[in-house]
């Protein structure tokens, strides 16, 4: 099963929990003893344990998504680890109105940014800004483990400036 799935799972709960969080905002903020605390966000300062992440298992490895609640300046946040297995692909290369980094942690394989291939080595790190075709694959002798930060920041409209081209990209030439 693709990332994208799981993704789309996730803002689907990222969703539900918006709302809920918007009714209980909305209540609290008719009651008179509410204090001018400042900004607010969806998540708090915190220690995730790698051993508390649930590991979703798919075809090609498995994702462990650490944060996927807003942050103060973000929306749409995912912040997750993926274990790639080799000649294997999280999702084909890609687009969409969220920036992301992705780092290689472990392995190698190779980047796909705008039609262009690289090599993908440990501690390589690619930004891909809103719109642009990006994604990795392991090599074909090498699990690639990556570590992904993808966010929409809030406030922030990114217009798909060609909206008939496809999400996904499924011939690498």
């Amino acid at each position: 099963m693709h990332i994208r799935l799981y993704v789309e799972k996730l803002e689907m709960m990222r969703l539900k929990f918006s709302i809920i969080l918007w009714i209980v905002v909305l209540l609290s903020s008719c009651s008179p003893s509410q204090s001018n605390a400042g900004p607010t966000t969806d998540i708090s300062s915190q220690l995730v344990k790698r051993s508390d992440i649930p590991k979703i298992e798919g075809e090609w490895g498995h994702f462990r998504p650490y944060f996927t609640q807003n942050s103060l300046g973000t929306s749409k946040n995912i912040v997750a680890f993926a274990d790639v297995l080799p000649s294997q692909e999280p999702h084909p290369p890609h687009r969409h109105a969220d920036e992301e980094y992705i780092m290689v942690t472990s392995g190698r394989g190779q980047w796909y940014l705008n039609g262009d291939t690289f090599p993908a080595e440990t501690g390589d790190i690619l930004y891909a800004k809103p719109w642009d075709y990006h994604g990795i694959k392991a090599a074909s002798d090498s699990n690639l483990q990556i570590a992904i930060f993808k966010w929409v920041g809030k406030g922030v409209n990114a217009i798909d400036p060609n909206p008939n081209l496809p999400e996904e990209i499924t011939e690498i030439k």
